[in-house]
């Protein structure tokens, strides 16, 4: 990554496909990487490049953490993709960034990212806000994301009136069965992180179209924009996004 300010555009995390966050509202240990291509490189050349660090980790005998690959759609974000490593706690990471750095094969798999990407990684912490209940459809989903600073006389004691309100009307809108939503604080911050990030999960672009116009039109939720408006000001980004590693989940 070249810019520092590449988080504080894109907002980091994951895509939920599986389970792994589906059932639980906890906090998780997340690690992302913001990267932009050298060269004439790729996404085929990430995931060629993914292929053989989980074939590497598999003669290791390393049960990787799942991983996954959003790729920028629209927005100002100098990153053109974000990898993520999500854990079920510290120890979990702890413990497999011990195992990499033990494996010269590993590193070895890692440096093939390296060859075609430009990254920076952070730590974060991730908490699920709001789940419609519905799992996803496709092997891709549509992310809005959104990186956010606290507006004067706000502050973290504001937020937990903001995402009741944002959760109660999701439940009493009825139309976001699918939809997922998270919030996001960084562990290792630079001095341009954000103080929170948000995003949401959706299985289309159609699925997001049709919660940013009800967002817009109806009366709740012009008033919880109104709410948001107030506390925070966002900068906002949208992504495709897939997942690409397993986890524990794997054959």
């Amino acid at each position: 990554m070249k810019n520092s300010k590449i988080l504080k555009a894109s907002l980091g995390s994951i895509i939920l496909f599986a389970s792994f966050f589906a059932s639980t509202a906890q906090a998780y240990q997340g690690e992302v990487f913001a990267c932009t291509y050298k060269g004439n490189s790729d996404v085929d050349d990430v995931l060629k490049a993914r292929d053989n660090y989980v074939k590497q980790a598999k003669k290791a005998g390393i049960t990787l953490a799942p991983s996954f690959l959003w790729s920028k759609l629209k927005g100002g974000s100098d990153a053109d993709l974000l990898w993520f490593n999500f854990y079920e706690n510290a120890a979990q990471y702890g413990a497999l960034t011990d195992a990499m750095q033990a494996s010269s094969s590993m590193a070895s798999a890692v440096q093939k990212f390296y060859d075609v990407l430009d990254c920076n990684s952070f730590l974060l912490k991730q908490e699920e806000i709001y789940t419609g209940g519905e799992a996803f459809k496709g092997p891709s989903t549509y992310i809005d994301s959104y990186a956010c600073d606290y507006r004067h006389g706000a502050g973290p004691d504001s937020l937990g009136d903001l995402k009741a309100h944002t959760k109660d009307y999701l439940d009493a809108a009825g139309t976001h069965k699918s939809f997922r939503f998270f919030q996001q604080n960084a562990m290792t911050p630079s001095s341009n992180s954000p103080d929170v990030r948000f995003f949401g999960v959706h299985n289309n672009a159609t699925d997001w179209g049709t919660r940013d116009d009800s967002l817009s039109t109806s009366e709740g939720g012009q008033a919880l924009n109104r709410h948001w408006n107030a506390i925070m000001d966002c900068t906002a980004g949208h992504w495709s996004g897939q997942q690409v590693v397993e986890g524990p989940q794997a054959e």
